[in-house]
């Protein structure tokens, strides 16, 4: 019959704490690349919708305009020209890669313009 060996031996206790700091060590190494992974892409064709709230030229407030973009993400970078844009991607869900939508604002040189903008992935 073959002898029973407890597992709590010193030698077996400090191979299963290296084991897991080796885990844990591979996980930190590599955070960059599944942070990277898990960035939603936004790679696409987008409608985008500006709702004028302020502008120099009063007849421009309370204006909206739509415009269709096809945007090409690099790794971090999504790049364009125009007036400054700022949105914030919200995902179609907690571990989800797609966007569902993007949300900010805008401001423009023509005419002093500045509102909120919301872009919807076209389908």
């Amino acid at each position: 019959m073959a002898e029973r060996v407890p597992f709590w031996q010193p030698r077996r206790i400090i191979t299963a704490a290296l084991t897991s700091l080796a885990a844990v060590a591979g996980l930190i190494a590599n955070v960059g690349t599944l942070t990277d992974f898990m960035q939603p892409s936004v790679s696409g064709p987008w409608l985008l919708t500006l709702d004028i709230q302020h502008s120099s030229l009063k007849s421009y407030e309370g204006m909206s305009a739509t415009f269709q973009l096809y945007l090409v993400q690099d790794a971090h970078s999504v790049t364009g020209r125009g007036g400054e844009l700022t949105l914030k991607i919200f995902r179609a869900g907690m571990l989800s890669r797609q966007a569902s939508r993007m949300q900010g604002s805008f401001s423009a040189t023509a005419a002093a313009t500045t509102g909120s903008a919301v872009a919807t992935p076209q389908q």
